[in-house]
């Protein structure tokens, strides 16, 4: 009996464990998201009974942070998550050839 010989396959895979990752960074992003929903809530709840130049101060510089908190969530976490959703890496499998 002659012995096993083996070919090498070189195929691309999705890692199980991308998928993982990926959730963890969805979670973060609707994290990120019900945050910014509710503090835009409050900064409107503000808006509406504060009057006067420290009012204008505050919000000057609380809504932008709401921006950007969003833009955090919407670009780079969903991002993130994209990238994790649709990685491919390059495996070698080793498979027995037998004499036909």
């Amino acid at each position: 009996m002659s012995p096993v010989k083996y070919k090498i396959i070189h195929k691309k895979i999705h890692p199980p464990e991308a998928d993982a990752l990926a959730d963890s960074y969805a979670g973060a992003s609707r994290s990120v998201l019900a945050y910014t929903d509710e503090l835009a809530k409050v900064a409107s709840e503000l808006e509406t009974g504060w009057q006067g130049n420290q009012k204008n101060f505050f919000m000057d510089s609380f809504q932008p942070l709401i921006a950007k908190s969003r833009e955090y969530a919407l670009s780079t976490l969903q991002g993130i998550e994209k990238g994790f959703r649709s990685i491919q890496v390059d495996v070698e499998e080793q498979v027995p050839v037998y004499p036909g």
